[in-house]
Order: C-alpha cells, then structure tokens, then sequence
C-alpha cells in the first residue's frame, strides 16, 4: 500500500511550479513523484537514492550555510537603512 501527499513543485517538463503527487513506501521512502498537469513520473529507484545521498545532504548544508549567513547580514544592517531605504539612497548620490 502506498501513502502519498500533494504539494506544489517545480516541473521541469512544465517549467513552472505545479501541483505534484509525493508517492511513499512503507517505509515512507519517496517512490515517485507525479507532475498533475503534464502527468511525467518520476520513479526514485534505491540505488539513485544510495549514489545521490551525500549530494543531498550538501545541498541541505549548503542552504542552512546560505540561511545562517543572510541572518548575520540583515542583523549587522543599521536599522535605519531598513527603516528609510529612500533617505539612504538619496543621500549616497
């Protein structure tokens, strides 16, 4: 028996972002994901999940370090840039 869930995912068949069906196992593993207006399936077998697996899990790093970093960067902004973007710019020319 399979359990699935819809969300909204970029297709790249469609080139915009779309409703998907997200199809799991048992074991609650990804098994396919279906693109609901152009209807291509994508099947995720084992083995690309295996090889593919540190390549995710740095992708994943990699967006955290991006997160972290733009933090540090709004909070080191002055306040009142942010408050008055218009007097800042004014000023600067």
């Amino acid at each position: 028996m399979f359990k699935y869930m819809e969300a909204e995912l970029f297709c790249l068949h469609c080139n915009k972002n779309t409703n998907h069906v997200i199809f799991y196992n048992n074991d609650g593993k990804i098994i396919r994901i279906k693109c609901q207006q152009c209807k291509t399936e994508i099947e995720l077998k084992d083995d690309f999940i295996a090889k593919n697996n540190g390549l995710l899990e740095k992708s994943f790093k990699i967006t955290e370090d991006l997160i972290s970093e733009l933090n540090k960067f709004l909070f080191s902004i002055p306040i009142k840039i942010l408050k008055s973007p218009s007097d800042f710019i004014n000023k600067k020319n």
